[in-house]
């Protein structure tokens, strides 16, 4: 299970790194006003649909973490709940960010001048939510490098083997 969802992490890594890549070659990086126009809303296409594979890639990785932690460190059935609550609820935050990332504007084509017309609703809600799911991120992954610290570190052995083992588990945090 953890194999195949490494799989999947590598896909959209590499679908994500190929639209940026795409990004840069219509001169993404660059200042808006010495591009030809054209390239500017290719650029937004490939940056846009490219937050699919980019936040997926960061989702992924927690159900992986939370399979491995819970076949290593045997945690009782209630973390076991907990931890998959917190990321089943990390996931439908992503899915909203997901979603909203595209109906954003009405038709989501006008978000990168695929269609001439449309309307999009106000930036600050998308920026405040996509704050809000980074945040959530950042304290989810700061749980699950903290959680085998704490247990590990209850083990009865050498402070040696306990940093190790606490610094190989805890090493995705950083």
């Amino acid at each position: 299970m953890v194999a195949n969802v490494a799989r999947l992490i590598q896909v959209l890594s590499i679908i994500y790194v190929g639209m940026g890549g795409a990004a840069v070659h219509y001169g993404g990086g660059k200042h808006a006003i010495v591009l030809q126009p054209e390239n500017v809303f290719k650029i937004l296409k490939y940056v846009i649909i490219s937050f699919v594979p980019g936040l997926s890639s960061f989702m992924f990785p927690k159900f992986a973490v939370i399979i491995l932690l819970a076949k290593l460190l045997n945690p009782s059935k209630m973390h076991i709940y907990f931890m998959w609550a917190i990321s089943v609820l990390y996931f439908l935050m992503t899915a909203a960010m997901l979603t909203l990332n595209f109906a954003q504007c009405t038709p989501a084509a006008f978000q990168w001048g695929g269609v001439p017309e449309g309307t999009c609703m106000k930036r600050d809600p998308v920026v405040y939510y996509a704050m809000a799911v980074s945040i959530a991120s950042v304290v989810f992954d700061l749980y699950l490098a903290i959680y085998p610290t704490v247990v590990l570190w209850q083990l009865h052995l050498n402070q040696k083997k306990k940093l190790a083992l606490c610094a190989s588990l805890g090493f995705g945090y950083w």
